[in-house]
């Protein structure tokens, strides 16, 4: 299989750093890998010291923004089964060289949302194996990675009295969270229950301040503000620290699995409601908890469920344990290997040509059989 790594980014960004890492992962496997992007970039450069034995193909120019003839030209002299991008205008750009051969992938960024547009838009999905695999147009797959990178580096922090709380994603009309949404009411509630025996408790919000008005105003009736505070969700993502008691996932869409999965890689349980999409990642009472109150549309605590909490509050080696089990199943069902499996079958599939591993298990089986 031929693959082309196209990018017009002119900075060594973690999306288009986890694009390079994805190519050399596929070199390594032994399929035919090379990488175009804008001569005398960062990019460029990145590639050169980086990764020496991937193939290099430059084009254009840091000041020209025009590069549909010149990416043709690539794609032509290259004749790779499919072209894999990071961007939506690359992706645009990628699929204008290709013409009617079509064999584009798009690797999306983490919880991005895009406006729909021709032939269909993003959708969005939850796949059992992966957080997400979406389709780009109609003939371009597209994969998701919930890290920035492969080799991120997970800082041990040790265990805090911290239940991080991914509320429900904003109204697309309004920007603002839907009022008393019934997940995170109860997730605030839990909060409440748990701080009257370990005041130590901190609340942290996950998201942007503009869309946390609602959340804000029923943690202040919860008496909960002097322990509230809100963080990005890169902080999560990011995987820079581990430690949290749990992550509450109010968020049902594919952010909350993204950040499920997230939150399992550094050995965080996760609360989740049993009928979520991301709920086949969560084990009960192994790598986490389901909130059945909430499921039914109730917002009245769980109060086997605040116990369950309270016990991890209170016993760091159970913690710890469910913490372990947590990472250990993220890594193997979702860990880099997994990824790199996944995105060479969808290269496969939407290139329509066989992959070298698979072509030499064909040609053995053949052999031996013969």
């Amino acid at each position: 299989m031929r693959v082309l790594v196209l990018t017009t980014a002119l900075r060594f960004t973690p999306d288009v750093q986890l694009l390079l890492h994805l190519a050399a992962a596929l070199h390594a496997r032994g399929e035919v890998v090379a990488v175009a992007g804008i001569h005398r970039s960062a990019v460029d450069r990145a590639v050169t010291t980086g990764w020496p034995r991937l193939s290099v193909r430059t084009f254009g120019s840091v000041e020209s923004s025009r590069h549909t003839s010149a990416v043709r030209e690539v794609v032509s002299a290259l004749r790779p089964d499919v072209v894999l991008v990071r961007s939506e205008a690359d992706a645009r750009l990628a699929s204008a060289a290709m013409g009617a051969r079509g064999g584009v992938l798009r690797l999306l960024g983490l919880d991005e949302r895009e406006a729909s547009d021709d032939a269909g838009g993003s959708r969005w999905s939850f796949g059992r194996t992966r957080a997400r695999i979406v389709e780009w147009g109609r003939r371009s797959p597209a994969l998701s990675w919930p890290s920035a990178a492969p080799d991120d580096e997970v800082h041990e922090t040790g265990l805090t009295s911290e239940l991080l709380v991914l509320p429900a994603p904003p109204h697309a009309e309004t920007e603002e969270s839907a009022p008393y949404d019934g997940h995170t009411a109860t997730a605030l509630r839990a909060a409440a229950h748990l701080r009257r025996r370990h005041s130590d408790l901190k609340v942290t919000l996950l998201g942007e301040p503009e869309g946390m008005q609602s959340a804000r105003v029923h943690a202040a009736a919860l008496d909960l503000t002097s322990a509230l505070s809100i963080r990005s969700v890169q902080s999560l993502l990011g995987l820079h620290e581990r430690g949290a008691t749990a992550l509450w996932v109010a968020d049902q869409g594919d952010g909350g699995a993204i950040c499920t999965m997230a939150a399992m890689s550094q050995g965080i349980p996760v609360v989740m409601a049993h009928d979520a999409a991301a709920s086949v990642l969560v084990a009960p009472a192994i790598t986490g908890f389901f909130d059945q109150v909430a499921s039914a549309g109730g917002t009245v605590t769980s109060v086997s469920l605040v116990m369950e909490l309270a016990r991890l509050l209170g016993d760091r080696t159970v913690r710890r344990t469910m913490g372990e089990a947590a990472r250990h199943k993220a890594q193997r069902e979702h860990g880099w290997e997994a990824f790199v499996d996944e995105a060479t079958a969808q290269l496969v599939k939407a290139g329509g040509a066989p992959s070298r591993d698979r072509t030499s298990k064909t040609t053995s089986s053949a052999g031996s059989r013969s």
